[in-house]
C-alpha cells in the first residue's frame, strides 16, 4: 500500500514538474532589469557619445531594425541611443524565449555583442557575457 502511495506521489511530481519548472524559468527571465542591463552594456561597450552608434556602439543594422524613421546620426543622442539599446535587449529576450532558451544576462550580453545567431549556434557564452553579468550584479 505504501508503494502505491509513493508511486502516486511520484507520478504527480513527474507530471507537474515540467509545468512548475517552466513557471520558475519564466519568472526568472521576467526578472531581468532592462534599464540596469542597458547601463551594464554601456559600460562594457565604452563607446563615445560623439560618434555614430553612441555609447552602446549600436550598429547601423540594429538601429534600422529598432528605430525605423530615426537617422543613424541620431545615435549620438544619448536618450535615443539608450531607447534603441533597450528595444534591442527586449527583442533579444523575446527571441531567446521563442527559441526555447531562458534569457539570462550572460546570454543576452553575448547575443548583443556577437549576434543572436552566434549564441543560437553554439549555446555558449564567453568572457564578454560573464563580465557584463558581473557588472549587472554589482551595480
Amino acid at each position: 500500500m505504501k508503494l502505491i502511495g509513493s508511486l502516486i506521489v511520484l507520478g504527480f511530481i513527474l507530471v507537474l514538474s515540467p509545468y512548475l519548472w517552466g513557471e520558475a524559468e519564466r519568472r526568472r527571465s521576467d526578472e531581468i532589469d532592462v534599464p540596469r542591463l542597458v547601463e551594464s552594456l554601456r559600460q562594457m561597450e565604452g563607446g563615445s557619445p560623439d560618434k555614430e552608434g553612441g555609447e552602446w556602439c549600436v550598429s547601423l543594422g540594429v538601429w534600422k531594425d529598432r528605430a525605423p524613421g530615426w537617422f543613424y546620426s541620431d545615435s549620438r543622442n544619448p536618450v535615443k541611443c539608450r531607447e534603441v539599446a533597450s528595444r534591442q535587449i527586449k527583442w533579444l529576450i523575446e527571441q531567446l524565449g521563442a527559441n526555447g532558451i531562458r534569457p539570462t544576462v550572460e546570454r543576452i550580453a553575448h547575443s548583443w555583442r556577437y549576434g543572436l545567431d552566434s549564441y543560437l549556434l553554439t549555446r555558449k557564452t564567453g568572457d564578454y557575457g560573464r563580465r557584463c553579468a558581473n557588472l549587472y550584479e554589482s551595480d
